[in-house]
């Protein structure tokens, strides 16, 4: 039987992610779906993107971390922390790259009967 496993705010921290999927004991068919946040503060963001990447069943939201290093990207200004300037470093000649494919994630993915966000649901107002 397929599970799916929401994870949240990996933040860099590949070493960590790992034993927590070893920890759940992870399958083949199981489906992870990440709550954005993927990157900055930790030590090892290339290997976090390069994991949800080539992995299969992986998928993730846009987070306000991936959202604002998109927004540096595109050349809109925007006040970037240490840890966000540490990212990009770590991403070097291929961070054109990362984001063209982290401006393809959504900004919500429908489970059925949950639905994972990052944040910015407003009571009210239409999800789109």
């Amino acid at each position: 039987m397929t599970r799916t496993i929401v994870i949240g705010d990996v933040h860099g921290c590949y070493f960590e992610l790992t034993a927590l999927l070893d920890e759940i004991g992870v399958r083949q068919d199981d489906r992870l779906v990440f709550v954005g946040d993927l990157i900055t503060k930790g030590p090892a963001n290339r290997e976090v993107l390069e994991f949800v990447r080539e992995s299969k069943n992986c998928q993730s939201v846009l987070g306000n971390h991936e959202y604002l290093l998109l927004q540096h990207y595109r050349g809109r200004p925007v006040e970037l922390e240490p840890e966000h300037l540490q990212a990009i470093s770590e991403l070097g000649k291929d961070f054109g790259y990362y984001m063209g494919w982290v401006s393809e994630w959504p900004l919500y993915i429908d489970l059925g009967d949950y639905l994972v966000v990052h944040a910015g649901i407003r009571p009210g107002r239409p999800l789109e």
